[in-house]
């Protein structure tokens, strides 16, 4: 065993020993869940069972789970143990600096079949108004299998109302950085949420029974093209996003899906976990089909209407962008309509610079329309 791991266990074990103690508050669940087209299992089915732990602590925080998952007639244990220390409770003096409430000593134990990866690093708990919870966690990782590299971990929930009818919608996102050493990999984003519906409440008061969905980011399969027509037609009847008048036949979507192949260009969709519905798709393609702008790539994302405010597009950015920097893509172009604000402050969001304004070089619904043109580029 290498001796950063050896430190790194000690540094686990170290901070659960010093978190120890009557909890403030602890809370355990199980949770059931079903999907499928999982790109990484024998069928593409799977079932999950999930145990948690989570508890304050007077001097941290502790939380673990355990994944107990089933595909194929074979079954597979994955389990994370966190513990926390928090540097202001051990110091007496309140670590609080604008969204920042706490600093803390942030370790994880990751195990499965076969690996053992050993985490170490800050965290803080931030104050965002709506949230819950918020936690961000940087860590550098001992990984058993692969090259070391550093890992982000951003975990939160927020809770909300429609009418008397309680809402939770939680989850997590853990970026890794590439490395290129004696076991090269690429970075890897994974971002999941859950959307849920506290359907004990009409049982009891105090019962918590969440009922809830869940959606995945995967390439695009030609099966999907309908609804993906769908989708944008809509958007040509309806919205600003693309200033497109003419709806787009199946016939243009099998010539449109077998081009991005052909040039090897993605095409990602948001689907619903249980139900499979297509809930927005995501792509790019040449910015102009001129060799000088080999490494320039113009972006789409399209999210159905009611699926929207819940991340999706952000998500599917995300993924283009992994995609993008893992395929040597120099810089990213957005062109969007000046009145889309929510696209712009979402590329904002991203790292996309305005570079551009075109006022009136386009027409939808009778009125001349003004462009915006953004910018990602990569190092």
């Amino acid at each position: 065993m290498k001796l950063t791991q050896i430190a790194a266990i000690c540094a686990i074990a170290s901070t659960a020993t010093l978190a120890q103690a009557a909890p403030v508050w602890q809370d355990f669940s199980i949770t059931g869940l079903y999907g499928e087209n999982y790109e990484l299992t024998p069928d593409e089915k799977q079932s999950t069972i999930t145990f948690e732990y989570a508890a304050k602590l007077k001097y941290g925080d502790f939380f673990a789970f355990a994944d107990r998952t089933n595909s194929d007639g074979q079954s597979d244990t994955y389990f994370e143990v966190s513990p926390r220390l928090s540097l202001g409770a051990v110091s007496g003096k309140k670590l609080e600096l604008g969204p920042i409430k706490d600093v803390l000593i942030a370790t994880t134990w990751e195990g499965g079949k076969d690996m053992n990866n050993y985490l170490y690093g800050v965290g803080v708990d931030l104050a965002i108004p709506y949230f819950q919870y918020a936690q961000l966690n940087f860590y550098r990782a001992n990984n058993e299998i692969q090259e070391d590299d550093y890992q982000l971990t951003f975990t939160y929930g927020i809770p909300f109302k429609i009418a008397s009818e309680e809402f939770l919608v939680d989850g997590f996102l853990d970026w890794s950085t590439a490395e290129k050493d004696q076991v090269a990999h690429s970075s890897e984003l994974n971002w999941t949420t859950q959307w849920k519906w506290n359907a004990g409440k009409h049982i009891s008061p105090d019962t918590r029974l969440y009922l809830g969905v869940e959606h995945s980011i995967r390439p695009a399969q030609a099966s999907d093209l309908t609804e993906i027509m769908r989708i944008y037609n809509h958007e040509i009847a309806t919205g600003l996003a693309t200033w497109n008048s003419q709806l787009k036949t199946f016939a243009d979507y099998q010539q449109w899906f077998l081009e991005l192949q052909q040039q090897q260009f993605p095409l990602f969709v948001a689907e619903e976990t249980a139900t499979h519905a297509i809930a927005g798709y995501a792509d790019y393609a040449s910015f102009r089909a001129i060799n000088g702008y080999l490494y320039t790539v113009e972006h789409s994302v399209y999210i159905d209407p009611k699926f929207t405010r819940q991340g999706l597009g952000k998500r599917l950015m995300l993924k283009l962008i992994e995609h993008a920097q893992q395929h040597n893509i120099h810089v990213m172009v957005a062109a969007i309509d000046h009145e889309n604000t929510g696209s712009i402050y979402l590329h904002q969001q991203l790292g996309f610079k305005q570079t551009g304004y075109m006022p009136q070089v386009g027409q939808k619904f009778g009125k001349w329309r003004d462009l915006v043109l953004m910018q990602l580029n990569f190092d």
